[in-house]
């Protein structure tokens, strides 16, 4: 007898052929699960801003729900109804409105130039809403999961990408019942507007647009940060309205000759198109930091064991947290990678950290090492 395969089968049995489906509210259900937490969802949606190619982000936490604005622009094929949509025919992928109504489709997995996980990370908007709205590109999108639908609204004022959240007040709606989350109370605002000026703190070092992000209680500016990238090294990081500021070097590394070795180990790894750049971030003013975090474009909770940040195209977590360093797949093996090469770099011109840092802090730096 075959040994269980899919061809494997008794001369007279009768074979028959359906469908493979998903079910929409135990998908979301499922990869909400790994995106808990306020500071998740903002980390998501400062990441589909910068993918968007937007320089500017903002945060306004209102008594109706939670309003983000981001100078980027949603691609839209003109209908959501037409499959396949129209704008992969010049382009090879569907619009950014269709994936966001085609839960889970990945597409820009494949796009070398983005850091997320476009539709994935939007999933985590439901901790705090029900029925999402996105108004870009002329229209409004609103998305009601527990009927399975979205409805489109037009002509809406172009210009930019607003995204707007209701707050999920009613713990009996459908949304909430049907995705087993529990519904939004004040402390629960309150604790969003922290998580988010936590994290906006530290995020704008190593995105590739992004360089200014607010964010405002009911329009009021409770936080600003602003990035100055000079040329060479140097950076600089601007706060509102403390006034205060930050300035960092940036040494860089590249991976592209270590990496040959790992595309003919990992065959998966090649179509990705991960970038090989290595960042390594050293906040030299007003002092080296106490310790630094791994980052994937973003901040992770992943220390580095270093007063320094290291930062590359990582595949992260789920909950994007924590780095992937388990599991024995390609992941593992290319963050592996990335983190070598850039502890080859740091140790590769004592000298020239000397003339950056000074001595003071490069014996620091090599005592904390």
């Amino acid at each position: 007898m075959n040994g269980g395969g899919i061809e494997a089968h008794c001369p007279t049995e009768t074979r028959r052929r359906g469908t493979y489906t998903a079910n929409l509210l135990g998908n979301i259900r499922s990869h909400l699960a790994g995106l808990q937490g306020y500071d998740v969802m903002a980390l998501e949606l400062i990441q589909n801003a910068d993918d968007a190619g937007a320089e500017e982000v903002a945060f306004d936490i209102t008594d109706e729900g939670l309003l983000v604005r981001n100078s980027g622009e949603f691609s839209y094929c003109g209908d959501l109804n037409t499959n396949p949509c129209a704008h992969s025919a010049t382009s090879g992928l569907d619009c950014d409105y269709h994936r966001i109504v085609d839960v889970g489709s990945g597409g820009k997995l494949l796009q070398s130039e983005n850091i997320g996980r476009f539709g994935i990370g939007f999933l985590s908007t439901y901790q705090v809403c029900d029925h999402p709205q996105i108004r870009s590109a002329g229209i409004r999108l609103t998305l009601v999961p527990e009927l399975r639908e979205w409805i489109v609204e037009e002509p809406y004022e172009p210009g930019g990408t607003t995204l707007f959240l209701p707050w999920a007040r009613d713990p009996a709606s459908p949304t909430r019942r049907a995705l087993r989350v529990s519904h939004v109370v004040s402390s629960h605002i309150d604790r969003m507007l922290d998580d988010i000026v936590r994290v906006l703190r530290h995020s704008l070092l190593f995105l590739r647009h992004v360089c200014k992000a607010v964010v405002r209680r009911d329009g009021a500016l409770v936080l600003g940060c602003e990035l100055d990238r000079a040329e060479g090294s140097d950076l600089k990081v601007s706060f509102r309205p403390s006034g205060e500021t930050e300035r960092w070097k940036i040494l860089r590394a590249d991976a592209a000759d270590a990496s040959r070795s790992l595309y003919a180990q990992h065959p998966q790894l090649a179509p990705l198109g991960r970038s090989t750049e290595v960042g390594i971030g050293l906040r030299v003013e007003p002092a080296l930091l106490s310790e630094g975090r791994l980052y994937a474009f973003l901040p992770t909770e992943q220390p580095t064991g270093l007063p320094l940040h290291i930062n590359g195209d990582f595949f992260p977590e789920s909950d994007r947290k924590h780095l992937i360093f388990a599991g024995h797949q390609h992941e593992q093996a290319w963050n592996e990678m990335l983190v070598e090469v850039a502890a080859e770099e740091i140790a590769r011109d004592p000298e020239g950290l000397f003339d950056m840092l000074g001595h003071a802090q490069l014996w620091e730096l090599l005592g904390k090492a």
